[in-house]
């Protein structure tokens, strides 16, 4: 049972977590191989037993992660729909003179499948920027009641969410140049892409 439960939880890992597994693997062959060449007595045993191993690993972790990849960018769970009105982005100056860029965006979420959706991740795509975060909240409607919060979505169930993001940078005018662009995934990874522009505004 434990075998099972750990090839379901590598079929199911991030890309990113199985690149970096198949780059360790890699790394250590790599590392006796050239140890082998250096010192043949110690590390000749350990390199005829062990670089295969990790080799496979290096493939298999490589094809699993690639494929992962792929779901994580094509499968959609969800479906968005912005509210044009209460999409916008705003500039504010801090009190120590800072400006910070403020996203806010109301939609219309519907799960597309059979199962409950939870969405625990967003990020902006665009405007690319490596300005920190300053906040970063999505939070989802219950489905009965009037709060907002990290909710869950029933199968093919539908409701409301807002997106909430401020950023330590003054984006304005990317963001009139190229609009807005929101990435949203649920909890198997699959990112969900949401363009606002031309629909947000710049007030």
């Amino acid at each position: 049972m434990q075998e099972i439960l750990t090839i379901k939880g590598i079929l199911s890992a991030k890309s990113s977590t199985l690149f970096t597994i198949a780059s360790g693997c890699f790394l250590a062959s790599l590392a006796l191989i050239i140890g082998t060449h250096i010192e043949p007595v110690t590390f000749q045993e350990a390199a005829q037993k062990y670089v295969p191993i990790f080799l496979i690993l290096t493939l298999l972790a490589m094809v699993i992660g690639g494929s992962n990849l792929y779901s994580e960018r094509t499968v959609r769970t969800v479906e968005f729909t912005p509210y044009v009105q209460e999409c916008w982005a705003h500039i504010a100056i801090q009190k120590d003179g800072r400006k910070t860029t403020h996203i806010v965006c109301v939609m219309h979420v519907l799960n597309l499948t059979e199962e409950t959706i939870w969405l625990p991740q967003i990020k902006v795509s665009k405007p690319s920027t490596n300005a920190p975060y300053l906040n970063k909240m999505f939070l989802v409607k219950q489905q009965i009641g009037q709060y907002f919060g990290d909710y869950e979505i029933p199968p093919r169930g539908k409701t409301q969410c807002r997106a909430y993001i401020m950023i330590d940078a003054d984006l304005s005018e990317k963001i009139s140049k190229g609009g807005v662009v929101l990435k949203i995934a649920d909890q198997h990874n699959h990112w969900h892409t949401l363009k606002l522009f031309p629909n947000v505004k710049l007030v």
